[in-house]
């Protein structure tokens, strides 16, 4: 529902307007995963380095994974999240001639992370274009870099237009999912993290329940 969401809509709205599009992941293929569906529906191949802390030298196939892209017209690489920022800049290190953008999408703030922030420091200028999905990321990140070569540009995440359900598909859904007795329906989705905010949620539900 985060990256990997933006990622797809991304993705599907690229090739829409005529772009080759193709998605590499550091992981492994999942079992079950919804947004892979939606890639595979619309022919949008996915690649799987399969990099584990035993294995980091996988993500050296990036390089011929971008070398190879680039017999086929210029090429542009939007990575997102750390880890793929920094494995898209080992292979700009090695292979040129290609435009990098890195996307930070939360305000990192694990206190394990120093080292991440100093190999983003003094790889800095293999990157292109520099850019978050808030102000309040951005800002947090430059912060943490502590660079005068450093400008990162808010970019807010776009969303696809919902699409509107019939009263019947919302009675089929309350029944398969067993809330008949509910009086209000309230969903939200994200990992159950503090950054998340699902304590001050969970809190403010009995107001919710006055309205």
């Amino acid at each position: 529902a985060g990256a990997e969401r933006v990622l797809a809509d991304l993705s599907i709205c690229l090739q829409q307007k005529g772009y080759t599009v193709s998605v590499v992941s550091l992981q492994g293929k999942p079992l079950v995963h919804t947004i892979i569906n939606e890639l595979a529906a619309k022919n949008i191949p996915v690649t799987y380095l399969n990099v584990t802390k035993k294995t980091p030298w996988r993500v050296l196939k990036l390089i011929k994974i971008i070398r190879d892209s680039k017999h086929h017209g210029e090429t542009i690489v939007h990575s997102h999240m750390m880890h793929a920022n920094l494995a898209c800049r080992i292979a700009k290190f090695f292979t040129n001639g290609f435009k990098l953008v890195n996307t930070i999408h939360i305000a990192e703030r694990r206190a394990n992370q120093k080292l991440f922030f100093t190999l983003d420091r003094i790889t800095l200028k293999l990157c292109d274009v520099y850019t978050a999905v808030s102000k309040a990321a951005a800002d947090w990140h430059m912060k943490q870099i502590i660079s005068k070569d450093l400008r990162i540009y808010p970019v807010n995440n776009g969303i696809r237009p919902i699409r509107v359900i019939s009263q019947d598909e919302v009675k089929s859904l309350v029944s398969e999912w067993g809330f008949e007795e509910c009086v209000k329906i309230i969903g939200s989705v994200g990992r159950l993290d503090h950054q998340k905010g699902y304590d001050i949620f969970l809190k403010t539900l009995p107001e919710f329940s006055k309205l």
